[in-house]
């Protein structure tokens, strides 16, 4: 009978072991960086959005990493919801890396996506008829577009699935490039406030050819000259901002439509402006004269 010898290996330690020294780190360091801003455009690859610190990376500019570090991305859904009734579809993604040396995987992201989230479930309705709209159904007079408008749900929330579909498998790229590259120290992902993700406008009723009479007051612009024109806000005082504004009687959704923003990060004019709007429709809600 044929005995088997057991070989020992020594491990030494336990823990990862470092794969470069400092100055290797840093000269990879700085070559990564000399690529990213010699071949990545701004505005093609990555831009930049108001209120971010650093700039967002965009699909182009994930593949393009993903290119250089001589990877594959492998694309599995790990998770999928959906039904037709409802029109509701929620994806989770994965993106392995794998390279094209060695076959082995080097990288992962993950990225998931919904037909419910806000930009897609939701849509803005303006009412165009001469007569104000009736009470009691959701209208509230936009100062800024100097419209009635409210919040509806979008009837074809099917249309949106290949939408839904592709924005899972661009969260899942953008972050797997980012992983890899440890580019997050220049970019971020900042999914919300992707460009393709703007709100629809739908249009009931007749087209009037002049303003509600019931807005005469109001201004549709707020005056550039006497406020700066940014949202000045930080992750502290967007819900005190809210919260002020529900005590005082209003919902979210009153607060995001007379503001026009899905979120209010998104609002491009001052917290005063804000203030002055939705003081404006508290006061016309109660009857009162508006002063915007």
């Amino acid at each position: 009978m044929e005995q088997k010898q057991v070989q020992v290996v020594e491990r030494v330690g336990y823990l990862p072991m470092q794969q470069a020294t400092p100055e290797q780190w840093a000269q990879r360091r700085q070559e990564f960086n000399s690529w990213v801003n010699t071949q990545l455009k701004e505005g093609v690859d990555y831009g930049k959005i108001p209120g971010i610190d650093k700039p967002t990376l965009y699909k182009p500019g994930a593949e393009k990493i993903t290119q250089l570090f001589g990877c594959l991305p492998d694309m599995v859904v790990t998770h999928r919801e959906s039904d037709t009734t409802t029109g509701y579809l929620y994806l989770e993604v994965t993106v392995e890396l794998i390279s094209l040396q060695t076959g082995l995987k080097v990288g992962a992201g993950i990225g998931s996506c919904s037909s419910f989230e806000s930009k897609y479930r939701w849509r803005t309705e303006k009412w165009y008829a001469k007569d104000a709209p009736p009470e009691n159904q959701g209208w509230t007079y936009n100062t800024k577009w100097g419209k009635w408008t409210r919040r509806v749900q979008n009837p074809d929330l099917a249309d949106v699935w290949n939408t839904v579909v592709k924005m899972a498998k661009k969260r899942a790229l953008v972050d797997a490039a980012l992983t890899i590259s440890g580019a997050s120290e220049k970019f971020t992902q900042d999914v919300e406030d992707m460009a393709d993700e703007s709100e629809q406008v739908v249009q009931p009723g007749q087209k009037a050819t002049t303003q509600p009479q019931a807005a005469t007051t109001a201004t549709t612009e707020p005056p550039a000259q006497t406020e700066p024109q940014a949202w000045v806000t930080d992750k502290t005082q967007a819900p005190g901002f809210m919260i002020a504004w529900k005590s005082k009687g209003l919902s979210e959704d009153e607060i995001h439509l007379n503001l026009d923003v899905t979120h209010l990060k998104d609002y491009k004019y001052s917290i005063s402006i804000a203030a002055n709007t939705l003081q404006a429709y508290l006061d016309k809600k109660a009857g009162r004269k508006v002063t915007v």
